[in-house]
């Protein structure tokens, strides 16, 4: 499972708790806390952790593809000119 997936059920799990009619107001107090928390983050300079934490996941998936294209090549260099046998 992967940690969307987690966060997602456990929010679920936990928004159950609540009667149906006032699941909305739970949510919605969620939603405040977690905008005030990106306000005092933002008040405190740690804006270069932002981008951090949203680009480097998204890099992992890249660089494993370059890796394993560069793999590729070197095999297919290696291949055609008869280095190895």
């Amino acid at each position: 499972m992967n940690p969307y997936d987690f966060l997602v059920q456990t929010y679920g799990y936990f928004i159950n708790i609540f009667p149906t009619n006032v699941r909305w107001l739970v949510s919605l107090l969620i939603l405040v806390g977690i905008i005030g928390a990106f306000v005092e983050l933002v008040k405190k300079g740690a804006m270069i952790l932002i981008p951090i934490v949203i680009f480097v996941p998204l890099l992992i998936p890249v660089i494993s593809s370059l890796a394993v294209d560069a793999y590729h090549s070197f095999v297919y260099v290696v291949t055609i000119t008869g280095l190895y046998k």
